[in-house]
């Protein structure tokens, strides 16, 4: 065949399989209703940055008809993925991951489970709090910190974790402000009076503040009711976590609020002003190339996105692991900090088979 016979039949195919491509860049903006934001996004990168790749490759473009289920890991019909969120540069301890939410999908019904895991659990095969995880596989080898969160999880949920996905704070923000901000509903208004200022951030990037009387803290304050945040806003209500009002000045209030932004943007994403924006959708890419790491791979994330589409956001089970009140008592509990050096949680019975099996029971059909 000759060389000018070869192009027609590639413009040939070419045009044939253009109809997929806008499938998969529309699927995998979808996605982000499966993993609450974060993944979808993260799921639009591959198919952004591959959309010619995938002209190259029509197998992998037609597998968008096949089952999605067999192309990712599970176990008893669930694929589970760890979402991972740390500060970056800006922030005082770069690497830790202070936002830890394991996303079990039930494959078979497209149900999603959101488990929060509380960022001060101790591990004690890391001798170190659970948030460290990343930090410590990163500094052992390039790549292990994924692998020792997803481990860390493991230990305390009893569920495999396949996937992990990994984003910067920074990412977040810029994302949000990309596709016009978000609208979240406060449920109890609170103020933070010690949030980390610019001074604070700056000092840890090795800056200097603008005047040495800055203060190394400000307040922050949202009032009850909806509110539409910017990425700098949504963050601020993410991030906070010493509120003056005990109910939303703790770890447990922050986890929660971090799912109603995680939410809340893959709500925004979901709308056609993003999902058919492919403009968009390109500088997502750009912004989360940057700033995430995954071990999910491109048919999984395309895999992910096809199941997505029937999610249902107001359907997600949240999941929270804590302490309790006294008149009913958690799964979780503060001990002396004589005992570890440190304030951190560990399981009430001693160890990790009570949250199992609450977490087995949830789960179940």
């Amino acid at each position: 065949m000759n060389l000018s016979k070869l192009s027609a039949r590639f413009n040939i195919l070419k045009r044939k399989l253009a109809p997929y491509r806008l499938l998969a860049f529309w699927v995998s903006v979808i996605t982000v209703i499966v993993v609450l934001g974060i993944v979808l996004i993260k799921i639009v990168i591959p198919l952004v940055s591959a959309a010619g790749n995938y002209l190259f490759k029509p197998l992998s473009t037609l597998s968008i008809l096949k089952d999605p289920t067999s192309a990712l890991k599970s176990n008893d019909g669930r694929t589970n993925i760890l979402i991972l969120g740390r500060g970056g540069a800006s922030h005082e301890a770069p690497d830790l991951t202070d936002t830890m939410i394991l996303l079990s999908i039930r494959l078979k019904d497209k149900q999603v489970s959101s488990i929060s895991i509380p960022r001060d659990i101790w591990i004690n095969s890391m001798k170190a709090k659970i948030n460290s995880a990343y930090y410590y596989g990163e500094k052992k080898q390039q790549g292990g910190g994924l692998i020792l969160a997803r481990d860390a999880v493991f230990q305390v949920t009893g569920l495999p974790v396949h996937y992990a996905v990994l984003v910067d704070f920074e990412g977040f923000k810029k994302a949000i402000d990309l596709v016009g901000g978000v609208e979240v509903e406060v449920k109890r208004g609170f103020a933070d009076e010690k949030y980390p200022s610019q001074k604070l951030e700056d000092s840890h990037l090795g800056g200097q503040a603008s005047s040495s009387e800055t203060p190394v803290y400000e307040t922050v304050k949202f009032d009850a009711g909806w509110q539409h945040m910017d990425g700098d806003t949504a963050l601020r209500f993410s991030r906070s976590r010493y509120s003056t009002d005990p109910e939303e000045g703790s770890d447990f209030a922050r986890s929660k609020r971090q799912q109603q932004i995680l939410v809340a943007l893959a709500s925004k994403m979901k709308q056609k002003e993003t999902s058919l924006n492919i403009d968009r959708i390109k500088q997502l890419r750009q912004i989360f190339d940057d700033y995430t790491d995954t071990d999910l791979g491109d048919d999984e994330m395309l895999a992910l996105g096809r199941i997505g589409i029937g999610i249902n956001l107001s359907g997600i089970q949240q999941i929270s692991l804590d302490e309790g009140t006294k008149d009913a008592p958690g799964l979780l509990v503060n001990p002396p900090v004589a005992k570890y050096g440190q304030w951190v949680l560990e399981p009430r019975v001693g160890d990790w088979g009570q949250i199992h099996e609450y977490i087995t029971n949830l789960l179940a059909p």
